[in-house]
């Protein structure tokens, strides 16, 4: 495994990250240029800082060990066109993990696009890599079909190259991991009479739909039932990508709308991986407002699941999320479609949010036959169908 140095990244180490690699997997690090200069050059991302040294570590790694295929799995895409790079130095193929748009698909996930040099220069550097990477990708590996179903559209070739849906999973192993390494709650008290109910993700515009109709529904439980409803107080954290101090708010200023500031908590600064599962499992329910398009795939709620914790979540009809939580029985989710929300959606959601109250916070009765397929295990399996179809062509 290739990646660059954890003192090189825009977010502090997760440290205990680590020990959720198998001991017999060999990690290359590589350094970068230091953040302090790449911002001062528009070049903050680290992906773009690194890439001349992950360029120069890959190649001797693949001269070493002469691998039968390199698989991209980031988020910083600049990245991943070095596999063409090598591809063209070694005939070794590359396979794309699409997590998140590139270029191709972007307009549904960002409402606008920033003004300035830097990020019209940024924007063209994407443009023009995407289909330069497109152009000889062994295969594709997506959180979403409509993810590969855009690309495909956009570059026909990769209609004749493998490609699968691999769901985010979870590896319940993490949570043994802090079972052994208690983190802390800066964020709530477990034990002051509140129902805490947490999400722990991205926020931003196009979750606005589910976060109203949430609000909707407890504004109207807060009338129909203040016993139940009255206590409950909800956290959001980690809603904005942007580093520690420079986040925006986008859950809180709806709360507002709905007369529900001060019973809605949001930290927008990205938190430590283990320090939001712990979030998860202290929560007396969990919430996950999905987006409104159907493509979204909701990247912590393997997680949620595997937290033990009761859920109440939203999601358009068509997201691959629906069949999870309605096959495992791991929590409440209510559907909405293409047209507008009426009252009776509403409706639907305050009374999926009520019977998760009911619960009390006792573990939900999952089945967990059921949830093997969204499960690592699987996701290992399904990754690797796609490597063997791609060494074979």
């Amino acid at each position: 495994m290739l990646a660059i140095r954890p003192d090189e990244m825009e977010l502090p180490e997760d440290s205990l990250l680590s020990e959720t690699v198998p001991a017999e997997i060999t990690v290359r690090r590589v350094g970068a240029l230091p953040l302090a200069w790449g911002r001062r050059i528009g070049l903050g991302a680290s992906g773009l800082r690194a890439l001349p040294h992950l360029a120069r570590a890959g190649a001797r790694w693949i001269r070493e060990w002469q691998p039968h295929l390199v698989y991209f799995s980031t988020t910083q895409f600049p990245v991943t066109a070095l596999g063409r790079v090598w591809r063209r130095q070694f005939g070794v193929p590359y396979v794309v993990d699409m997590q998140d748009p590139w270029v191709t698909g972007t307009r549904s996930v960002i409402p606008s696009q920033r003004s300035g040099l830097k990020h019209r220069m940024m924007r063209t550097l994407h443009r023009t890599l995407e289909p330069w990477t497109m152009k000889h990708v062994g295969g594709l590996i997506s959180v979403s079909q409509g993810f590969v179903d855009a690309l495909r559209e956009r570059y026909p070739a990769l209609r004749e190259r493998p490609a699968r849906v691999v769901r985010f999973a979870q590896a319940e192993a993490d949570f043994k991991v802090l079972e052994r390494h208690p983190q802390p709650n800066a964020f709530f008290n477990p034990g002051d009479g509140c129902v805490h109910g947490v999400y722990v993700g991205r926020g931003g515009h196009n979750l606005a739909r589910s976060l109203r109709l949430f609000f909707q529904a407890w504004r109207a439980g807060l009338e129909r039932e203040p016993a139940r409803f009255g206590p409950v107080r909800l956290h959001f954290v980690g809603t904005d990508y942007a580093p520690a101090g420079q986040g925006r708010q986008t859950v809180a200023p709806l709360a507002a709308e709905y007369g529900l500031a001060d019973r809605v908590t949001e930290t927008p600064e990205r938190q430590p991986y283990f320090t939001a599962l712990h979030l998860l499992r202290a929560a007396d329910f969990l919430i996950v407002p999905g987006s409104e398009e159907p493509e979204y795939a909701a990247s912590k709620l393997c997680g949620c699941v595997l937290a033990r914790r009761p859920i109440v979540a939203t999601f358009h009809e068509r997201s691959n999320a629906v069949a999870l939580l309605r096959g495992t029985g791991a929590g409440e989710v209510v559907t909405f479609g293409d047209a507008p929300d009426g009252p009776e959606t509403v409706v639907d959601v305050g009374r999926a949010w009520s019977r998760v109250l009911e619960q009390g916070g006792a573990a939900p009765s999952t089945n967990w036959e059921a949830f093997a397929p969204y499960g690592a295990a699987q996701a290992t399996r399904d990754q690797c169908a796609v490597f063997d179809a791609v060494i074979a062509a």
